[in-house]
């Protein structure tokens, strides 16, 4: 459930008792900021070990009172489930309910604690942290003199005092074929983006927190990645590389929006194939809409690659114009399998509602409940697989799904009368059987987590 106001006040008091620093070379904090400052880095390659363990490898876990656990004290024989790893051939066409556990299920930070706090602030991210998060999302954007941010969009005018601060800043570029006006990330230098303040976008959460943080760069999100106690993993977008690379500054600079994000990844020990010792140490993804951009990085680091995919109306991938109907066919995911890990699609993708009533037990779970709860009050039903997590599944790609809100005006229709239990349970339960989801608000996703592990306690 979304937190009330009051409860959205109190909450980052927690923050100074979760960060305390790790105890690390400072060496190595100067080395990264360095790194990103000069924004000038070299896309060296990481030398890939040379088989990954043969065991597998679970994701992080909490137990039932929301600690976390060790990633590197949960290895199992493979099998392909929740939980369980193996090589990509080893979860190819196995069933991902096999070995389900609540506890293996991946909790992404979307944009930090951003139903709570501004997005993409080291404040968000922190108390995502805090929270719980097994990975903090940045998308990465870059600033006139190529110093990479954390922020929604390059257009800054939605979450941040922008306009007022500089007003003669107004612009028009044509992004992924929509024209765009307002004040960019790409017009300001980092000095310049530094005296902005963050706001929260959606009016209707809280904005008591409205000019109090400052946009976090991409060091600040590193630095709390490795400075948070307890292994917390980085999900980093390239947001519009190809419209981004094909900005004058990058051009003369002769470098580009992946080479930027390689150097200071690089600096920070992140780049280790997905399940490898290493990785348990320094957890990444990296995500894209444009899978042009991920091949790119994925012939220049080990880091496991995500490709996201649409679903508003008329989507396209920006750079190859590809619908979803055709990045979805067995060829395409083939093709896709040799580059990437994962697939991070929309959750209307993974559903489909099947009208007519509904008898028996198959309304047992939450999420099929309140499914009856329509804001009519009137006709039966219930969401069934769309098949395309199966799919996914079966070409060994794990799925990533966007995004869980709390507010109902967010929530699958048919579910608006519920709560966000019903999302998380339709969505990564055994009905859909997602592998990890990005939400704005990590403690309900926590809450649902815990509530069943306990159940799996009790039946055990």
């Amino acid at each position: 459930m979304a937190s009330s106001a009051a409860a959205q006040t109190t909450r980052p008091s927690v923050l100074s008792a979760a960060f305390k620093p790790k105890v690390s070379p400072e060496s190595e904090r100067l080395k990264i900021l360095d790194a990103v400052a000069r924004s000038l880095p070299a896309a060296a390659t990481i030398a890939c070990p040379s088989a990954i363990a043969a065991s597998g490898f679970t994701f992080a876990t909490h137990d039932a009172s929301g600690g976390r656990d060790d990633w590197r004290h949960h290895r199992h024989g493979h099998g392909r489930g929740r939980g369980q790893s193996s090589t990509k051939a080893e979860h190819s066409g196995t069933s991902p309910m096999a070995h389900w556990s609540a506890a293996a299920i991946v909790g992404i930070a979307h944009r930090g604690a951003s139903a709570e706090l501004p997005e993409h602030t080291r404040g968000a991210y922190e108390l995502a942290v805090a929270e719980g998060a097994d990975f903090i999302e940045c998308d990465v954007v870059l600033t006139a003199d190529l110093v990479p941010l954390c922020r929604h969009e390059p257009n800054l005018i939605n979450s941040t005092d922008a306009a007022a601060k500089f007003p003669d800043r107004w612009r028009n570029y044509t992004i992924d074929g929509e024209m765009v006006t307002g004040i960019f990330s790409v017009d300001l230098t980092a000095a310049e983006v530094s005296t902005l303040r963050a706001v929260q976008p959606w009016p209707f959460r809280n904005q008591s927190y409205n000019g109090r943080f400052r946009i976090a760069t991409l060091a600040d999100y590193l630095e709390v990645a490795l400075s948070a106690n307890g292994n917390v993993g980085i999900y980093p977008e390239t947001k519009h590389p190809t419209w981004t690379n094909s900005l004058p500054t990058l051009r003369a600079a002769n470098t580009s929006l992946e080479d930027i994000l390689l150097g200071a990844l690089t600096a920070a020990g992140f780049g280790a194939p997905l399940y490898s010792d290493a990785w348990t140490q320094r957890p990444i993804f990296l995500q894209s809409f444009e899978a042009s951009s991920l091949r790119y990085l994925a012939a220049r680091t080990c880091a496991p690659m995500v490709l996201l995919l649409g679903d508003w109306e008329g989507w396209v991938a920006p750079d190859t114009g590809h619908t979803l109907a055709q990045l979805t066919e067995d060829s395409s995911l083939a093709e896709i399998t040799q580059w990437a890990a994962a697939v991070g699609p929309s959750k209307r993708t993974l559903v489909s509602w099947q009208s007519g009533e509904v008898r028996g037990d198959s309304m047992g779970s939450a999420a099929h409940r309140q499914a009856r709860q329509t804001k009519g009050g009137g006709g039966g039903g219930r969401y069934v697989s769309s098949g395309l997590v199966e799919r996914f599944h079966a070409h060994g790609l794990l799925v990533h799904t966007y995004t869980v809100r709390p507010e109902p005006r967010f929530f699958l229709p048919h579910l608006e009368a519920g709560d966000v239990t019903a999302e998380y349970e339709l969505l990564l339960g055994a009905e859909v059987a997602a592998d990890g989801v990005f939400t704005d608000h990590m403690p309900s996703l926590k809450d649902w987590k815990n509530i069943q592990i306990g159940a799996a306690a009790a039946a055990a």
